[in-house]
């Protein structure tokens, strides 16, 4: 997320730069969860906003697998965001020589 702040040009520091990016990460999420009539509990576990760890915990631990419809309206965003600036989530930091092959082409 730094180094798609940095190229939006978003400042670093207080209301914007990551922080904007994650409220609005959220919020098409909470959008695209709503008008499916999905229930929210996933997302307020992903964004550290529920505690997990109730009774239950002792006969089914949790596991982040159970945060699967989250999981899959974040990559239908970073899906949608590769379509259209294609290249944006390529990583100097974790890309091998030329192996390296973009979502869009994927």
């Amino acid at each position: 997320m730094a180094a798609m702040a940095k190229e939006l040009g978003l400042p670093g520091d207080g209301e914007s730069g990551l922080k904007l990016i994650r409220r609005s990460m959220a919020h098409l999420i909470r959008q695209r969860l709503e008008a499916k009539e999905k229930p929210l509990d996933q997302l307020e576990v992903f964004l550290g906003h529920r505690v997990v760890g109730a009774v239950s915990e002792l006969y089914a631990p949790f596991s982040p697998t159970y945060l699967g419809v989250v999981k899959r309206e974040i990559e239908s965003i970073v899906d949608e965001l590769e379509k259209l600036a294609p290249g944006a989530f390529y990583r100097d930091l974790t890309a091998q020589g030329g192996n390296v092959v973009s979502l869009a082409q994927a």
